[in-house]
């Protein structure tokens, strides 16, 4: 018996619906990359997680399911509150508005890089004497990051905080060579004596740049 040929218009390997791992595939589904990344926070990433949660459950998606992941992507794209978009966008946002709760809250955060960035945008407004207990904590902690300890003495340095000095001090011998570069670059946008002493002890520096930038502004 000849089986008919297959007609002319029709692609002999058309695409079929979706179906169910046969055997020796891997049982990947719609949805299962995301169980792989950083599960998102907020209302947004809340609902995302639902419904990816309910594509892996269906080899075969329904419409509606798809409407509705389709509706999400386009809520969060277009949906961005200050809270949800990211610290550094956060951050740079209080910045401009003056928002002194808000860097506080990064100040006090998990994220070493968005505790940085928080104390950095301090030091470029106005000096926040309800901060300073913090910042000082932040710069004596010997467990806290050097960029961030450097960060933190900054916003001090500008501010003149003259409490620096012995924090700064008591934390030199702890940091690596950038960290003990902009230190010292703390210490000069401080100013005074006791300032102007510290840097004179980083003239003997073992790194170059850091014992260069001291004799400079130690004059």
């Amino acid at each position: 018996m000849m089986l008919p040929s297959p007609r002319p218009d029709r692609a002999p390997c058309a695409p079929r619906r979706a179906r169910g791992p046969g055997p020796g595939e891997p049982r990947s589904r719609p949805g299962a990359a995301v169980s792989s990344a950083a599960p998102p926070t907020g209302p947004a990433g809340r609902a995302a997680v639902g419904w990816a949660r309910a594509l892996r459950r269906s080899a075969a998606p329904t419409a509606r399911t798809l409407r509705g992941w389709a509706a999400l992507c386009w809520t969060a794209l277009c949906w961005a509150p200050e809270a949800e978009a990211g610290p550094y966008k956060a951050i740079a946002t209080a910045e401009a508005r003056g928002k002194i709760s808000v860097l506080e809250h990064h100040l006090l955060g998990t994220r070493a890089w968005a505790r940085e960035a928080a104390a950095a945008a301090l030091a470029r407004l106005p000096p926040q004497p309800a901060l300073v207990p913090a910042l000082l904590d932040c710069v004596s902690r010997e467990a806290e990051r050097g960029y961030v300890r450097a960060a933190c003495a900054g916003a001090l340095g500008s501010w003149r905080v003259p409490e620096l000095a012995p924090a700064a001090a008591a934390a030199l011998p702890q940091l690596d060579a950038e960290a003990r570069y902009w230190m010292a670059e703390a210490l000069h946008r401080l100013g005074g004596a006791a300032a102007t002493a510290e840097l004179r002890g980083l003239h003997d520096d073992p790194d170059l740049y850091v014992a260069r930038a001291a004799r400079e502004w130690a004059r």
